[in-house]
């Protein structure tokens, strides 16, 4: 099936309330930064020479794979020096679309958040599976991109489908698989699962020197190298995810700014307005209304 490819663009955020699908195919990579979304994101590749770090994971990807992205997650792709066909599909959907989506019996977010829980996030299909999926990938894009009777109710259907597959697929698949394609860079886990658990305290770079034995200039070095992202950049990123998580849990602002390891409300109110272009009370107006 046919279907027509969009032009890429490198906007990180959702114009859609629900979630977006794209469809991308150039010979062009991109220097793209570290970064983190507020929705779950689902990348499927389908040609070319690309890894992508995950918090403190670069996986190696081969044609068919497939990766699940938790919005607590900062990543990134790094493109090889070939420069043949770049095919991929993204999806992104939010939280509370995938909930709307789910029922008693099957909670569609379970796959992305075993992924991130387990740190588990690629998928490596079975020589069957790129043939069955791929094939729905495009009817989805084709519905989506119709405007023809019938193609609201096919389109839902199609995502639905997709989405219990991906939990099928994750569920099931073998970790042994993938091994070798991942990379662990053992000084930047030490530093994420650090500050995961010490989000809510003030964290400099002279407490991770002494807290891990390494030298600060070692440390921001090799940090910066492997991940593209200064430490402080990554310590604040993690503060913010922290906060929108605890704002849509309906934490008190008063408590989350506390919680996430913020000195004062004034500096939180900046570095939030300027990472999500919304304030945390407007966030949680939103939240209220739903």
């Amino acid at each position: 099936m046919k279907t027509k490819l969009q032009e890429y663009n490198e906007r990180q955020y959702m114009r859609c309330r629900d979630y977006e699908f794209f469809h991308y195919e150039d010979r062009v990579t991109r220097n793209i930064e570290y970064h983190h979304h507020d929705f779950y994101e689902v990348y499927f590749l389908f040609a070319g020479n690309v890894s992508y770090i995950i918090d403190s994971r670069s996986y190696t990807m081969k044609p068919g794979d497939i990766l699940l992205i938790n919005p607590k997650q900062i990543h990134k792709p790094v493109f090889g020096q070939s420069s043949g066909l770049y095919e991929r599909m993204v999806l992104w959907i939010t939280h509370d679309y995938l909930k709307s989506l789910s029922t008693d019996e099957s909670n569609l977010l379970l796959c992305f958040e075993n992924a991130f829980r387990e740190k588990r996030n690629l998928i490596r299909t079975s020589t069957s599976s790129p043939s069955l999926i791929k094939p729905l990938l495009l009817k989805l894009h084709a519905s989506i991109n119709s405007n023809e009777f019938g193609d609201d109710i096919l389109r839902t259907g199609y995502l639905k489908e997709v989405l219990v597959m991906l939990n099928r697929l994750h569920s099931t698949h073998d970790t042994k698989r993938v091994e070798s394609d991942i990379e662990v860079n053992r000084l930047a886990e030490r530093v994420a699962d650090f500050v995961e658990k010490n989000i809510d305290r003030e964290i400099t770079l002279d407490t991770l020197s002494n807290e891990l034995f390494v030298s600060k200039f070692h440390l921001s070095r090799e940090f910066k190298r492997y991940t593209g992202c200064t430490i402080h950049k990554y310590i604040m990123q993690k503060r913010l995810i922290c906060a929108r998580e605890l704002i849509r849990k309906k934490v008190p602002i008063t408590q989350v700014y506390l919680k996430c390891g913020f000195n004062d409300y004034s500096s939180f109110l900046r570095a939030f307005k300027s990472e999500y272009d919304i304030t945390p009370k407007q966030l949680m107006k939103s939240m209220d209304s739903k």
